[in-house]
């Protein structure tokens, strides 16, 4: 069975927008003109920081929906308030991580596991969410 989380982690993301600022989140994050990805909007930023465990989010969905993605965007989207636009993306992820990582991710956190995410799924979740995942 896998550790008892410990600690709640806030999503670290960064933009992958332009270069002009269009406003700010309360933690000093900076959010660029929309148009960028499904997530990339003051909205759907607002909603994944007010989060305190998005990988808990990821986790438990994919688990409910054994990594279905129309019952994990769905899940997504009840679970963290983000639009269904931006949960898809994040669906597409869990099952991405279902298809091409599941035995390297029974640890989540582990090397293995953010390894096979960024070689099989960290670059289509990018183009989609607009976003791109702190892995370091």
């Amino acid at each position: 069975p896998p550790a008892p989380r410990t600690s709640r982690m806030r999503p670290r993301v960064m933009f992958l927008a332009s270069d002009t600022a269009h406003g700010s989140l309360p933690d000093g994050h900076v959010i660029y003109p929309e148009g960028k990805g499904s997530c990339d909007n003051l909205d759907d930023m607002n909603a994944l920081f007010a989060l305190e465990d998005i990988n808990g989010v990821m986790r438990d969905c994919a688990i409910d929906c054994m990594g279905k993605s129309e019952c994990a965007a769905d899940c997504v989207e009840d679970a963290s308030g983000v639009s269904a636009g931006c949960a898809d993306c994040f669906a597409g992820s869990i099952s991405c991580t279902m298809d091409h990582c599941i035995f390297n991710c029974m640890d989540a956190t582990s090397e293995k596991c953010q390894t096979c995410q960024e070689e099989h799924c960290t670059d289509d979740f990018v183009v989609c969410a607009g976003l791109n995942p702190d892995l370091q």
